[in-house]
């Protein structure tokens, strides 16, 4: 099994947040020091050059951009996303998923060769509310914490909104 986790301090080119829009996307507020590395030096100068953010950047591409291509008979991938300002923890079945609160995570993808449990946990930043997972763009659960068997391709997504 191979995991892989998007996490600020992983990531390798310089790209600075847009100051104006950054703390309404992010939910950080924005520090002129505060830069996020980018593992491309192409992606990082066209974050730069459109003055997105990298949250913008991620949120734009679909799973199967990516997603590296692989041949059917090496696995499949599961892909698990934020919506909204939150953050995603994920472990194997019989451990508890724990959070990052320093580097929270709000992508993942798992790159799995055999049918798997996970558990998926989801927790909403201050001022939102944690409202559903969905799998596949469809409804799946309003459970904060979800146990799934994984056996194909999938995209689950764990789904914020502000807090009323």
């Amino acid at each position: 099994m191979i995991t892989r986790s998007i996490k600020p301090q992983q990531l390798e080119s310089p790209a600075p947040r847009p100051e104006a829009k950054s703390q309404a996307i992010t939910g950080y507020s924005y520090e002129p020091w505060h830069i996020r590395y980018v593992d491309d030096p192409a992606i990082a100068k066209e974050i730069t050059e459109k003055d997105i953010t990298l949250e913008e950047y991620l949120n734009r591409l679909p799973v199967s951009d990516v997603t590296p291509p692989k041949d059917e008979a090496d696995g499949f991938s599961v892909a698990i996303h934020t919506e909204g300002l939150g953050q995603i923890a994920y472990a194997a079945e019989g451990e508890a998923p724990e959070f990052d609160d320093a580097f929270p995570m709000q992508d993942a993808l798992l790159n799995l060769t055999d049918n798997a449990t996970y558990v998926f946990a989801a927790k909403a930043d201050d001022g939102f509310t944690f409202l559903k997972w969905t799998k596949d763009g469809n409804d799946y659960s309003t459970d904060e914490q979800i146990t799934v068997t994984l056996s194909e391709d999938a995209e689950y997504t764990a789904v914020f909104d502000m807090a009323e």
